[in-house]
Order: C-alpha cells, then sequence, then structure tokens
C-alpha cells in the first residue's frame, strides 16, 4: 500500500533533519521516498552531510506521523566541497542528492572529489555500490529521469555529464558531456556557480543523447508509480 508524502510534509522532514543531525554538519539537501515495497525505499529520509573530510548520508526512517528516526549513517567514499562565498549551502545546489525509484538507487554528488556515489536503496537501508568521476570540476546537482542520469558540474566553466543506469550501475554516455561556457573566474563562487539540477535545455544539441528534467533536492510523492515528480524550469 503506498503512502502519500504532500511536498509540506516533505519539506517539514528535510527542516527535522537538521535538529536531528547534532553533531553531523548542516545538511545541503534531502530527499523523501514513499513506500515502494522491499525492492526500493519505504517510508526513509536521505540527507548528505557535504564534510569535506568525508562525505556521508546519514538515513531516517518516516513514521507515518511525520517522525523521523535515524536509522543509519553511510560513507559515500568522496569528500563533500565549499563554495568559496557560502554560508550554509555550500553547495548552492538544489539537487545534489537524488533517489531513483525505478531502479531502487541514490545518488550521491561528492563536490571535493569529484565523483558521485550510486547506493543501492532498500527500506531506510543503503548500500554503496559505486563510486565514480563525474565528469567536471565540483559536481553539485544529479537529475534522473528512467534510465538517464545527468550530473551538474559548478566549476571550470561548469559542464554536465550524462549516464545511463546498467544492471544498477551508472555507465558514462559517449559524446554526452557538455560544456556550460560559465565564466571560471567570476568571484564570489556561491553567485556565479550554476548550482541547478541540469535543465535539458542546457546541453542543446539534436545529436546528443536524451536528457532528463530537472529534479529539485527535496522530491515528494503523491503515490504514483512514477514517484518523485520532477520540477520543470
Amino acid at each position: 500500500m503506498r503512502v502519500p508524502i504532500r511536498l509540506g510534509s516533505a519539506i517539514a522532514a528535510a527542516a527535522a533533519v537538521l535538529s536531528f543531525a547534532g553533531p553531523v554538519p548542516a545538511a545541503v539537501a534531502a530527499t523523501t521516498a514513499p513506500a515502494f515495497g522491499p525492492g526500493g525505499a519505504s517510508q526513509a529520509v536521505f540527507v548528505q552531510t557535504d564534510n569535506p573530510s568525508g562525505n556521508q548520508v546519514v538515513a531516517y526512517h518516516r513514521a507515518p506521523g511525520g517522525i523521523l528516526t535515524p536509522a543509519g549513517t553511510y560513507a559515500t567514499g568522496g569528500r563533500g566541497g565549499i563554495l568559496a562565498g557560502s554560508a550554509v549551502d555550500h553547495l548552492a545546489s538544489q539537487g545534489s542528492l537524488g533517489y531513483d525509484p525505478r531502479h531502487s538507487l541514490l545518488y550521491a554528488v561528492n563536490a571535493g572529489s569529484d565523483t558521485v556515489s550510486v547506493f543501492a536503496v532498500t527500506g531506510d537501508r543503503l548500500a554503496l555500490r559505486q563510486v565514480l568521476g563525474s565528469g567536471g570540476s565540483f559536481p553539485v546537482s544529479v537529475a534522473v529521469h528512467g534510465d538517464l542520469v545527468y550530473v551538474l558540474n559548478a566549476l571550470g566553466g561548469g559542464r554536465l555529464q550524462g549516464y545511463r543506469v546498467f544492471g544498477g550501475f551508472l555507465v558514462p554516455i559517449p559524446g554526452s558531456g557538455r560544456a556550460l561556457g560559465l565564466d571560471p573566474t567570476a568571484s564570489p563562487q556561491f553567485t556565479n556557480s550554476r548550482g541547478r539540477s541540469p535543465s535539458p535545455r542546457t546541453a542543446a544539441s539534436s545529436s546528443s543523447p536524451p536528457r532528463p528534467t530537472a529534479a529539485t533536492s527535496t522530491c515528494s510523492a503523491s503515490g504514483s508509480t512514477g514517484g518523485c515528480p520532477p520540477r520543470r524550469w
């Protein structure tokens, strides 16, 4: 039986995570997952710490009334990062952590090590499957659509990199990388680095592979089989 999670509840849950986190650094992204059965997330909230010494994903079980209970902490195998000029949201990002309900996977960017981590999700438990290069410098955002995953790298002028999900792992799509042509010398980084989830319009080319619709980092589910609905830019 699917239990709907409204957007307001998702935002409240993400805010509540900060009070539970204690000594853990302020979280930069949170994603909620509805009950999809034994093969995926079930009433879970996931938050990443973006710690430069070692990035982690903190898992919480979400009770029907919205109460969060710590369920575990998982190392991503990478490092968090801090944009110059940032105070709280060190990635200036709207999607640095993303849940993929179709494949029961969770994706986390590691801005400090230019990598992306892939976790298998079962209920509120995670298992690290893969750590691979982000295709650029300082990854800040990830978007999912079907079998496609795109990662946005904020520094070095900005760059998109596409992947395809195959057997529960990410495989880079040849020729999918797209430079955004941003000014790499602009300052401060926090207000000049592109931190939103990648938009299908960003990598415009008729010959390029298909691209996903952007999704925000805190998503809600309405009980549909599609999971967290995308936000279109």
